[in-house]
C-alpha cells in the first residue's frame, strides 16, 4: 500500500489562477510609455477583464531599472513618475485588477549585443541573428542563465505582480 504525499483532508488554498480569469494583454510599443493607465483599466473592465497582462522587461524596461545590462525605455521620461509598471501596478491594485508581468527576453540591443557577443545567438557562419535592429540572445547564454533571474528578481523587488507570462 503506497502512502499519500499530502494528507487528503487538508484544504488547498484558493489559487487564483486555477480558476478561469479573463485577461487583456497590452503589447507596449516604447512610444506607449505615456500610457495612461487609469483609461486603459477603464477599457479592460469595460470588456470584462480581470487581469492585465503587461509589457514589463527584457528586451526593454517599462520601468526605471538599475539594472546595467536592461536597456530602459526612453519614452519613460513622458511620465510624471518615469514609472510606467509602478503606475499601472498601483492603479490595477487600486480596482481589484490583477498584473501579469510580460518579458521577453529574446533580443537584445546593439550596444548590449556589442559589449557581450557571447550573448548572442550566432548562425552556422558565426553572424549574429538581428531582426529588427535587435539581435537575438541565445538561451544557452549567461544572459538567459542568470541575467533573466536578476531581472525577474527586481521587478518582484519593485511590484506587486500577480504573476510572469514569458
Amino acid at each position: 500500500m503506497t502512502t499519500p504525499m499530502t494528507d487528503q483532508t487538508t484544504p488547498t488554498p484558493d489559487l487564483w489562477w486555477r480558476h478561469p480569469f479573463r485577461m487583456f494583454q497590452t503589447n507596449l510599443r516604447e512610444i506607449d510609455a505615456g500610457l495612461d493607465v487609469e483609461r486603459t483599466l477603464d477599457y479592460l473592465e469595460a470588456y470584462g477583464a480581470n487581469t492585465w497582462l503587461i509589457s514589463v522587461g527584457g528586451i526593454l524596461s517599462n520601468y526605471p531599472t538599475a539594472l546595467p545590462f536592461q536597456t530602459p525605455n526612453p519614452h519613460l521620461a513622458q511620465r510624471p513618475s518615469g514609472d510606467l509598471i509602478g503606475d499601472a501596478t498601483a492603479a490595477a491594485a487600486r480596482r481589484g485588477v490583477r498584473v501579469l508581468a510580460r518579458m521577453d527576453f529574446s533580443k537584445i540591443d546593439h550596444r548590449r549585443a556589442e559589449e557581450h557577443p557571447e550573448w548572442c545567438f550566432v548562425d552556422a557562419d558565426g553572424e549574429p541573428q538581428v531582426y529588427n535592429g535587435l539581435t537575438s540572445v541565445c538561451p544557452s547564454a549567461d544572459y538567459y542563465q542568470h541575467r533573466l533571474q536578476d531581472v525577474v528578481d527586481e521587478v518582484l523587488d519593485r511590484y506587486p505582480v500577480d504573476g510572469f507570462f514569458f
